[in-house]
């Protein structure tokens, strides 16, 4: 399930909350109201917690992309360069448009 949750962690929206919140309804509903309220409360206390500072540190949070074109270019990085392609493929999408900023900046061209 970690490995999952790893994953999961850098879709824009939801995150790794697309795995916990699921496993804590099945453990509540299953296994006992205890188990299912205290892994609900980890989740969201130190899963989430985690999620929203390491997400930032790998993706990074500075450039101005929007999330849904770093989320399409993490998927294609999966498909072209496996599981390396989490990483490879924002840095290459933050370095084009690094260069199209360039560009825009010598050449004087507005948006």
């Amino acid at each position: 399930m970690s490995f999952i949750t790893f994953l999961a962690a850098f879709i824009p929206f939801g995150g790794a909350s697309l795995v916990w919140v699921p496993v804590a309804i099945y453990l509540f509903t299953t296994k006992s109201f205890i188990a299912g309220i205290l892994f609900f409360l980890y989740g969201t206390f130190v899963i989430s917690t985690v999620d929203n500072i390491i997400r930032p540190i790998v993706v990074g949070s500075k450039i101005d992309i929007h999330p849904m074109i770093l989320f399409f270019a993490i998927l294609g990085g999966l498909k072209a360069f496996g599981f390396l392609g989490i990483f490879i493929a924002p840095v290459i999408v933050a370095l084009i448009d690094a260069f199209i900023m360039l560009y825009k900046k010598r050449y004087n061209i507005t948006d």
